[in-house]
């Protein structure tokens, strides 16, 4: 038993390694302790230090469309700077109302690029988005992505999180320098 076990744990490892070696183009990855998202004004803080490019924020995000509970992601900064996104229709646009629908997820709920679709959460915020490109399933991304506007209208200050942030160094910035420093 302990030896599947050692197994399965190594088997998984080499998965979850693979997976950011390939699908990651972060330097580093900035997140939480536990279930605890990242503070507010520490991701603001980083994003500052110098040898930083850019910052990359992904917040979840749980709506409804069509009655239906869905959740999805909601992204603040350059997302193809930081992770890999194969589209197989449209393009990569999720700025203002843009949206961007995983394969399987577009499938399940016959979207296709054009489409509009209205996001509500409790309280009675709701936005409409139009889907502008579908990327292939990418374990890394949920089923859609919104922008951070879009986050910031469904979801009440007080309530708002960073679950991750992604970190681009700067060319020429000493790995070592920038991680001590963010």
């Amino acid at each position: 038993l302990v030896s599947g076990i050692a197994v399965i744990g190594s088997s998984t490892k080499a998965s979850l390694n693979s997976l950011v070696d390939n699908d990651v183009r972060a330097d580093y990855i900035l997140q939480g302790t536990g279930d605890t998202p990242l503070p507010q004004p520490a991701v603001a803080q980083a994003a500052k230090v110098p040898g930083v490019q850019s910052m990359t924020q992904l917040h979840d995000l749980n709506t409804t469309i069509k009655g239906d509970d869905s959740d999805g992601t909601a992204v603040d900064g350059p997302l193809s700077a930081v992770v890999k996104v194969d589209l197989e229709q449209g393009k990569e646009s999720i700025t203002g109302n843009g949206m961007l629908a995983s394969h399987s997820k577009a499938k399940d709920k016959h979207w296709k690029v054009g489409d509009h679709v209205t996001m509500a959460t409790p309280g009675g915020a709701s936005v409409t988005e139009t889907i502008t490109g579908i990327y292939q399933d990418n374990q890394l991304l949920s089923g859609w992505l919104v922008s951070g506007d879009t986050y910031r209208t469904l979801v009440p200050s007080n309530r708002q999180e960073t679950f991750v942030a992604l970190v681009k160094a700067a060319a020429g910035t000493s790995p070592e320098a920038l991680r001590a420093s963010l």
